[in-house]
């Protein structure tokens, strides 16, 4: 299990691993935050979620990786912090699955887990309101994106960790 998040959204994520524990196990979870967590911050997270009987390591992406990441003013810094699971989560685990810090979840996620990916990298849904006409399709213009094609919604993804490496997808999004 993934999140990235900010000291802002950290009690997001804490009450969405909350409803993963609600609707059965939580596997290990880990949590990139933007390094500007405060100790206390850290610490009041790492007791709740201790206290729900979750094993998560909150691991601060360093500073220097911002280096490389142009970010734009309306999305905050932690929206890239996805990109860079694979650096900070150890290679026994084949999948990932990210979830944004507002994600409540509401059956167990088990099924999820099995998902055949039909070599594909990410698991993901359709963003019904990116297909919207108007406005919408001007945002995807000027993203360079053909008014018509699948756009997906990135708050919950299911990883192929292998596929993500052997297509490079972090290097050329960041790139994007």
């Amino acid at each position: 299990m993934l999140y990235g998040t900010d000291a802002g959204y950290l009690p997001l994520v804490c009450f969405s691993i909350r409803s993963i524990v609600e609707h059965g196990s939580c596997p290990d979870v880990y949590i990139l935050t933007d390094g500007e967590l405060d100790d206390e911050n850290r610490r009041k997270a790492e007791g709740y979620l201790k206290e729900l009987g979750v094993s998560a390591r909150l691991v601060a992406v360093p500073r220097e990786r911002r280096m490389d990441v142009h970010v734009d003013h309306r999305i905050p810094w932690a929206s890239y912090l996805r990109l860079f699971f694979d650096a900070y989560i150890p290679d026994t685990y084949e999948r990932v699955l990210y979830l944004d810090a507002d994600t409540r979840v509401r059956v167990d996620l088990t099924p999820l887990w099995s998902t055949d990916l039909m070599g594909r990298v990410v698991g993901a849904v359709h963003d019904i309101y990116m297909l919207a006409k108007g406005p919408i399709a001007t945002i995807r213009e000027n993203l360079g994106l053909d008014p018509e094609s699948s756009y997906f919604n990135a708050g919950v993804l299911l990883i192929d960790r292998a596929a993500w490496r052997e297509r490079n997808v972090a290097s050329r999004t960041l790139a994007f």
